[in-house]
């Protein structure tokens, strides 16, 4: 593995320092990007490495362009497709959402946080499980039959795709009546004016018509 590689097989001389959850490597990549790794000791620390992950790499003030929120959907696609055919088994990772897509610093995106993730072993459709997840990107089937699969995740990364092209949350609990972004998308799009659901503070129209109603499209 590169992250191995680059750390000297998490060699003690590149060791640079602790926290709660694990011990952090210098390394170098295969590009010349140098990087800090976390090795992971302290699993009941998990949560707060990722929060920690989180606030450095959403900065709130961050203004995406139309290309780099497209480029970010199509890096987590990419992850998707990976995990769900892995050949010993599909994984699903249950808890696709922003925070758990971390920007590298040209905004390439990797998907993070797997602690809810389930194998699916060859043969098999699905596994049945206690619904778990966050509220707003959960699969409304998984929850009525605890069934996880696959479509589970790509259901979530709709609600993810949604959320690029509006800049929107998941839910909007500023309002009188509080709905889901589906369902606010498939509203506010029924005269079929998708264009009328971008977001309208940061993308300023720059934006190919024709990917934002297919991207559009397939979410809601």
């Amino acid at each position: 593995m590169e992250i191995i590689s680059a750390t000297n097989n998490l060699n003690e001389l590149n060791f640079i320092g602790q926290g709660t959850a694990g011990k952090v490597y210098k390394g170098v990549l295969s590009d010349g990007r140098q990087i800090a790794v976390k090795h992971i000791v302290n699993e009941a620390n998990v949560e707060t490495f990722v929060r920690e992950v989180t606030s450095l790499s959403h900065g709130k003030d961050k203004v995406l362009s139309w290309i780099q929120r497209l480029e970010i959907a199509i890096d987590c696609a990419r992850g998707l497709w990976f995990l769900h055919t892995y050949l010993e088994g599909s994984i699903i990772h249950r808890d696709i959402k922003p925070t758990n897509i971390l920007l590298g610093w040209k905004f390439e995106a990797r998907l993070s946080d797997f602690g809810l993730s389930k194998v699916i072993d060859v043969g098999q459709s699905y596994v049945s499980s206690e619904v778990r997840g966050t509220l707003g990107y959960v699969d409304p089937e998984y929850q009525r039959n605890s069934h996880v699969n696959a479509a589970g995740d790509v259901y979530s990364f709709g609600i993810v795709l949604l959320q690029l092209l509006s800049g929107k949350r998941v839910i909007n609990l500023n309002l009188k009546r509080p709905m889901a972004l589906d369902k606010m998308a498939k509203f506010i799009t029924k005269g079929g004016n998708i264009a009328e659901f971008a977001d309208p503070t940061k993308m300023n129209g720059e934006y190919s018509n024709e990917a934002f109603n297919l991207i559009g499209s397939f979410s809601s």
